[in-house]
């Protein structure tokens, strides 16, 4: 799995890097606070390993060591602002999670495919010839994806307006409650929508 998502380039590999971590002791508790690049490129291996960022490229990454650092501090920013925005809006969070778990399993299972039935020689075949096809359906779902997104953090907002508004003017009422019901019952039944598609 590691080859095919493009962590190591082989199999053989992936496997002297996985025997090497369970060999080695674990390292000693750091006296001094830990610089922030490390905790940035921990981030990023978090979005890699959640599948919402690729794997890193190894090819050519010392003479653009700099676009490399600022690639990966993007690819956290981001990262961070989605994760933040799902605090705000649950429901999007659990949209772009199915999302994301979603794509990146068909993407390694077509890699899968790829590599086992023989039409790639390397992993890294295996891979460049999976990600250029696409499953029966991708557009559709990824329309259908997009929209569930932008309602789940459309509705909530124009909801929380109206009832904000007719506050005002009202007080608190059982408008507003129920208002509250209704808007929860919509998430709820997006999200349940989202999930079977």
């Amino acid at each position: 799995m590691l080859a095919l998502r493009g962590v190591h380039p082989t199999p053989d590999a992936a496997e002297k890097a996985l025997t090497a971590v369970r060999d080695s002791p674990q390292p000693e508790k750091p006296s001094t606070r830990r610089p922030s690049r490390t905790w940035i490129h921990s981030g990023y291996l978090l979005l890699v390993f959640g599948g919402f960022l690729s794997a890193p490229d190894d090819e050519g990454e010392a003479p653009e060591a700099g676009h490399s650092r600022l690639r990966e501090l993007g690819g956290t920013v981001v990262g961070g602002v989605i994760w933040r925005a799902t605090w705000v809006f649950p429901v999007t969070l659990m949209i772009a999670m199915a999302w994301g778990c979603e794509s990146h399993t068909r993407q390694l299972g077509r890699r899968l495919l790829v590599f086992y039935d023989g039409e790639a020689a390397s992993a890294e075949e295996a891979i460049a010839e999976a990600d250029k096809r696409q499953d029966k359906g991708h557009d559709r779902r990824a329309v259908l994806r997009a929209g569930a997104l932008a309602l789940s953090v459309i509705v909530p907002i124009v909801f929380i307006a109206l009832v904000d508004h007719e506050r005002q003017s009202t007080g608190l009422n059982w408008l507003g409650a129920l208002g509250a019901l209704v808007a929860l019952s919509l998430l709820v039944a997006i999200a349940v929508i989202a999930n079977r598609k």
